[in-house]
């Protein structure tokens, strides 16, 4: 990040923050910082937005991300295993998998609101492109979500 960022600001601008005493530190520089963008678990982030009073916090606390494969997707491409198995506990990886595709009806599931932070996730089969974005609407935190498709129309939902 620093490399990309460095035709245009300083390298030190960007600084990566390790520990709960180095977070509380930073929180008491108001005067010089403008906004924070915690990378975090959800108990961390919720305690950093707690602690700033002076300085925006930019972040969320849960991280259920969603990806839709079409039935018309390639499915020879990276993004669904790097989604769910690059880093399965960061606030990106996904938690819900929906797949568009003629299957017998799919058991369901306790919840469809959940993280697993480990090599897991739910899948959904549906019938209708409207399906995952209902549910897309009702459980997801409204980031980092994906819809895999060749179908220029489902852009447009």
């Amino acid at each position: 990040m620093k490399d990309a960022l460095e035709p245009f600001v300083p390298r030190n601008t960007i600084a990566l923050i390790n520990t709960c005493e180095q977070v509380a530190n930073l929180l008491r520089l108001e005067k010089y910082i403008d906004l924070v963008i915690p990378h975090a678990s959800n108990e961390l982030v919720r305690s950093i937005q707690k602690q700033s009073v002076q300085i925006l916090v930019l972040g969320h606390a849960e991280g259920i991300c969603h990806v839709f494969i079409d039935k018309g997707a390639n499915l020879d491409m990276t993004l669904l295993r790097d989604s769910i198995c690059d880093y399965s506990s960061g606030f990106y990886s996904g938690s819900c998998l929906s797949v568009l595709l003629a299957f017998p009806p799919s058991p369901l599931a306790n919840t469809l609101h959940m993280k697993y932070e480990d090599l897991l996730c739910c899948i959904e089969i549906i019938d209708d492109i409207n399906d995952p974005i209902g549910h897309m609407n009702k459980f997801c935190s409204n980031h980092t979500d994906s819809i895999v498709t060749k179908n220029c129309n489902y852009l447009i939902i």
